[in-house]
This record gives structure tokens, sequence and C-alpha cells, in this order.
């Protein structure tokens, strides 16, 4: 159990690309996050709290990246006891104070600049930020919290109540534009949902859907290099974006969470089970 490895093709190379390499290090940072949140939840439950994170970790959970730096959402000094948002370099220095709002709960990275999800007394708030703390602006309040929410630095795509609204940057014109939606991810100008046992290819401008497959509770939708990635019980799928071609399976394993696509490789991270759990609380607290 944990984080593995899967290589879409047999071809090699011995020369790591930088994007790779971040993507190593954010899956390193969330195996210590799971870890840190085992013990913070032993004594109540069995088990990790999820994150939130979908396909490539950026996506509107506690923490999100770039090329160049790691965005959390955390404690800025040890003896803190509210969270804030802050960043740092892969190497662990220039750490930067971005936002001390405690009310900020999930972020993801659009365009250079940080999409986030805040709390209020009872609403919800979705905000921009750029990298280096200035022009805040909130979009759009929400009664409820969104399940998912993206967008492009013009329309905002977010999932409230399994209707997908759409508005644009300054939090008007707000409509619904599908129904019945379980989850879905933005790719320039389609969208990819799931609704009642399929996975649909939503056109933005044309305002029409295409079934591209059946699926059982699909989740983790991704979109990599004309390929649709999707998670369900028996492990990890793909499907063209084109629907020219089949469904198939690219991982065979009912363990696994949440995965990411890099080069021709996937890491993903398997579910522990109760007893495996166990026995990491026990070695890890002797």
């Amino acid at each position: 159990p944990g984080l593995h490895r899967e290589t879409l093709s047999r071809k090699q190379t011995n020369k790591k690309s930088k994007e790779k390499k971040i993507v190593i290090g954010v899956i390193a940072v969330i195996l210590l996050v799971s870890i840190s949140l085992l013990f913070i939840n032993k004594r109540s439950s069995i088990g990790l709290i999820d994150g939130r994170q979908d396909i490539n970790f950026n996506n509107g959970a506690r923490f999100a990246y770039d090329h160049s730096k790691l965005y959390f959402i955390g404690t800025y000094n040890d003896n803190d006891s509210e969270t804030s948002v802050y960043s740092t370099n892969y190497n662990g220095t220039d750490k930067t104070l971005i936002s001390a709002d405690k009310n900020i709960r999930f972020i993801r990275l659009v365009n250079n600049t940080i999409l986030y999800l805040k709390s209020n007394d009872e609403t919800y708030t979705v905000g921009q930020i750029n990298t280096n703390g200035s022009d805040e602006k909130e979009i759009i309040e929400l009664p409820n919290i969104p399940d998912k929410y993206d967008g492009d630095g013009n329309t905002l795509f977010y999932l409230m109540d399994s209707k997908l609204h759409k508005c644009n940057w300054q939090g008007e014109e707000n409509e619904i534009i599908l129904s019945s939606v379980d989850t879905f991810t933005f790719n320039g100008k389609k969208i990819y949902y799931a609704s009642k046992g399929s996975i649909y290819q939503y056109d933005i401008v044309k305002k029409e859907s295409l079934e591209l497959c059946k699926a059982k509770e699909p989740d983790g939708l991704a979109v990599v290099d004309g390929l649709l990635y999707f998670s369900i019980n028996e492990g990890l799928y793909n499907v063209p974006v084109n629907g020219q071609a089949p469904v198939s399976c690219v991982v065979k394993d009912e363990a696994l969470t949440k995965y990411v696509v890099c080069d021709n490789e996937i890491y993903y991270k398997r579910e522990l089970s109760t007893e495996d759990t166990s026995a990491l609380v026990k070695y890890l607290t002797e």
C-alpha cells in the first residue's frame, strides 16, 4: 500500500524532466500530509482524510503547484494556531506568506493566480489572489460549499447540488448549464462530466453533449494527451476524447484512490486497509 507507479509505454529515458521532479515532490508532500492526518485522527477513526485531491493534485485542495513553487494552506510558523496560505521553492527556501486569512479552505492555480474557496459564517466564497499576495478579489458568494470549481480567468465553473453552474469572473451572468452532474473537469472549450452512469463531453460554445462511454460512479476525471482518464472501483481507465476508440483499462487495482499522469508514467496512491493502517500507526508510534 502507498505510492505506486505504472509505465504507459516501454520507452524509457535516462533524463528526468523538470515537470516529473516537481510531480514526484508534490506526491511526497501528499504522503507526508496523509501520515500527519493519520496521526491527528487515529484516536477517532482508522483511515485517511481525503484532501479532495484530483488527478494532478493541482485542483482546489490544500496545496497547489507550478514549475517553480509549491503553495500550501498550513501554519506559517511552528507556534501558529491558525492556518495561512504561503509558498516555498522546491528546495524549501524562500518561504513567502501570501494570505493570513484563516478561512481559506482550498486553493488551485488558474493562469498564474490562486483561485481559492473560503468559508464564512454561513456562506462560502470563491475568489482569487495573485501568487505574490496582491490584488485579492472575491468572485462569487455561495450558500453551500461547491463540490468542485474551476475556471480560466474569464469564466468560473462550479458544481453544487448536482448542478453545474457558470458565471463570469465578476460573479455575474450566473446560470446552470448542466444538471444531474456527479463530477466534472474543464479543459479549454470542453467540459467532461459524469452523469447517470455515463461520461460526456460538453461543448461550451455549441452547448451540446456527446456521450463518450458508460462508467459506474467515475471519479478523478482528467484530460491528458487526448485521453480522458477516470477512476472507478476496479481501477484506472481512459477513453479518447474524440470518442473513436473503446475504453481501456490502464491500472487494474481496486485500492487505487488518487493518481497523476506524468510523461509516460502514472503515479497513484492506494488506500490503506484497516490492518495496514493500524500496523503503520503502531510502527510510527513505537
